[in-house]
């Protein structure tokens, strides 16, 4: 959403377009503030009015056209399907650090395989079990999509499951909801870099 909202026409056509055409469905994007705790930085709230080390570590330094990240961040919105990273992750970060609040704050979108980038466990007890309530979600909707395709016939001689794409569709979610099960833990968090990021994809 941020690029939608602040991203310039370049960035909406790349990313935006790439999001809503991929033929496969599995494009995914994610957003990333929080950092690991300590004192005095780590924080979800990151448009603190103090400026660095309170607030957000996470460093962008312009290197030519392109921007050097150094930092960890927790809690992303998505660790991507196979925990790599999602297509395009946008995260705070810090451009400015004698600035406070969000003048010194900006967004940049890291694309999943950007070198440096990399995805581990919290290994904490609530995280297992938001994993596991989310497997559970899924595989209730997919119990409930199954059934409503096996008995609507949306006005045709047999149930729509006996279609192509549906049936597609259906064994596509009962096997991420099963790989997911049988996957330990909950989404990777922390990230580190020594990154390098186009400048044209921050903001």
């Amino acid at each position: 959403m941020p690029v939608a909202w602040y991203g310039s026409e370049e960035q909406k056509e790349r990313f935006l377009r790439a999001a809503t055409s991929d033929p496969s469905g599995e494009y995914l994007g994610g957003w990333t503030a929080s950092e690991p705790p300590g004192n005095p930085s780590g924080t979800a709230n990151f448009d603190i009015p103090l400026p660095r080390p309170a607030g957000v570590g996470l460093t962008a330094t312009r290197d030519g056209d392109h921007y050097v990240l150094n930092g960890r961040k927790y809690w992303p919105s998505s660790a991507g399907w196979d925990e790599q990273g999602v297509n395009a992750q946008t995260v705070i970060v810090r451009t400015d650090p004698e600035a406070g609040g969000t003048e010194g704050l900006s967004a940049i979108v890291v694309e999943r395989g950007t070198p440096g980038v990399t995805y581990k466990y919290t290994d904490k007890e609530g995280h297992r079990l938001t994993s596991n309530a989310a497997v559970g979600v899924a595989r209730a909707a997919y119990e409930k999509a199954l059934d409503f395709a096996s008995n609507n016939t949306a006005g045709t001689l047999k149930p729509i499951i006996h279609f192509q794409n549906v049936g597609y569709l259906l064994a596509t979610s009962h096997r991420r909801s099963r790989w997911a099960g049988t996957s330990p833990g909950a989404p990777r968090t922390t990230w580190t870099s020594t990154t390098s990021t186009p400048n044209s994809w921050a903001r």
